[in-house]
């Protein structure tokens, strides 16, 4: 949570690291049977990843930061019955408060921290049919904990996890713990501090994994459909797997983009076969895909 203002961490502040800030990355062990190295599609997630992370931190709001480590502050030096240095810090919450409204209007959620995590799934299509299968069975019985954990595992894609502070919500907190202050009553202000601290919300974004893999495929197969035919319908073959396991894991699953994409796929597979020119539909099939991924990163106006 700490804020890049020129200030030395407060007391505090520095023992409350972000239970967001820490990017966490777990392997990714794909097979070596989808016609590109495995180290190749590894690079490739990581350099998704890595784009998202630092998209992700572009768009934090520093002033917003300031906000919340503000309070967080005061909260602590509350606790330890410095009401003083509570009441600057608050000051100083408010003056930033007050800048972010000359830009943002209250109803304004503020992102103030960010996470990146890849979640890998190393498991067959016919394996995740069958969980899914059984999932659907249990819910079904009304055995919903046991599918939860199941489900818990039917995940292989690029999570953003973004945390944001609610304007308004902080202005009235912070205005309203600074007048009790005022009247000595500095348990009640800690009260207000942690109940607007409660109203951080979260949000996720997930970029399916395997349309990465699957971009990751379609662009080697164009860069060796000249010199190694075999090879490009090999890797092909397995976008269309990849395309199929995503929508079987439930991204978006209903979206006809998938129908479309697994037809540009096959008609390029069977052009490449005949030994037909296929650059142009391989510079389709590549915008079709990047469009698709946009999708699932809200870069369409869609969360």
């Amino acid at each position: 949570w700490a804020c890049n203002q020129g200030k030395q961490a407060r007391p505090g502040t520095e023992k409350r690291p972000s239970v967001l800030s820490e990017v966490q990355h777990h392997p990714v062990l794909l097979p070596d049977t989808l016609g590109v190295s495995r180290d190749t599609l590894q690079a490739n997630i990581e350099a998704e990843r890595s784009l998202r992370e630092r998209a992700a931190r572009e768009s934090l709001v520093a002033e917003a930061q300031h906000v919340l480590a503000e309070v967080r502050y005061a909260v602590w030096a509350l606790e330890r019955n410095k009401p003083t240095a509570a009441r600057d810090s608050l000051k100083a919450a408010q003056s930033a408060i007050k800048q972010l409204l000359g830009h943002y209007t209250p109803a304004t959620l503020l992102p103030v921290d960010a996470s990146v995590e890849v979640f890998h799934l190393a498991s067959s299509m016919d394996t995740v049919k069958a969980a899914r299968d059984l999932a659907v069975k249990l819910v079904k019985r009304g055995e919903l904990q046991p599918a939860r954990k199941i489900l818990d595992h039917l995940v292989s894609e690029i999570r953003i996890t973004t945390l944001y502070l609610p304007l308004g919500t902080f202005q009235s907190a912070v205005d309203q713990a600074l007048a009790l202050l005022e009247r000595n009553d500095a348990i009640a202000a800690r009260q207000v501090l942690l109940q607007a601290l409660t109203a951080l919300s979260v949000r996720e974004q997930a970029i399916p994994l395997p349309l990465v893999v699957a971009r990751s495929l379609v662009a080697t197969a164009a860069s060796v459909a000249d010199s190694a035919r075999d090879a490009a319908l090999l890797m092909l073959k397995n976008a269309r797997k990849q395309l199929e396991l995503a929508r079987l894991l439930g991204y978006r699953i209903h979206d006809p983009e998938y129908k479309v994409l697994d037809r540009q796929i096959a008609a390029l597979q069977k052009r490449l076969g005949e030994g037909s020119p296929v650059e142009q539909l391989f510079a389709k099939l590549a915008d079709e895909l990047e469009g698709f991924v946009k999708k699932f990163s809200g870069q369409h106006g869609e969360k």
